[in-house]
């Protein structure tokens, strides 16, 4: 059976924290597939998640095209791992 994180799927997505790109994910699955399924069932037998992957970046985002004061016209954008 085809194996594919479901990061792959959101191919236009920006980077997270970990600096790999879901691009780069879904062009790379079927050789990425089985590492990141010992990374997952590892992480699920020891009882622990790499700190990167509970890690996110935080970006404001402008809740109009030209915001006339920063303050209250941001809204956040939280960007996670691409594993996820």
């Amino acid at each position: 059976q085809p194996c594919t994180p479901p990061a792959c799927n959101r191919a236009r997505k920006a980077t997270g924290p970990d600096g790999i790109s879901s691009r780069l994910l879904k062009s790379c699955a079927d050789q990425l597939c089985g590492i990141f399924s010992h990374m997952f069932n590892l992480s699920l037998r020891l009882g622990r998640v790499p700190q990167l992957w509970k890690t996110s970046c935080i970006v404001p985002v402008p809740k109009t095209p030209h915001p006339k004061e920063l303050n209250s016209t941001q809204r956040p954008s939280i960007h996670l791992s691409g594993l996820l």
